[in-house]
């Protein structure tokens, strides 16, 4: 990102990060320090620092949960499932 912004704006730089070796959450708490407030996706750790995202995480473990049962398959979320298990007890 770094490199990014030695040729772009911030306000042109926005981050797409896949959670690759678990580095997701990590690359974009980076980015957020170095002002950078553009992301496909991390929404749940934004609201975890109080950041409106403008999403329903409610509404969006819901939908993955509903995904998950149709595909007959367990969540991948590791928040979602996180989210689900603090419903659970």
């Amino acid at each position: 990102m770094e490199r990014a912004l030695k040729h772009y704006p911030v306000a042109e730089v926005g981050g797409h990060l896949h959670d690759t070796y678990g580095q997701a959450l990590v690359n974009i708490y980076a980015s957020l320090e170095l002002g950078i407030h553009a992301f496909d996706a991390s929404a749940f750790m934004l609201a975890g620092l109080d950041i409106d995202a403008g999403v329903d995480l409610d509404g969006l473990v819901d939908a993955g949960a509903f995904i998950s049962w149709v595909l007959d398959r367990a969540p991948a979320s590791r928040a979602g499932k996180a989210l689900m298990a603090k419903r659970a007890s």
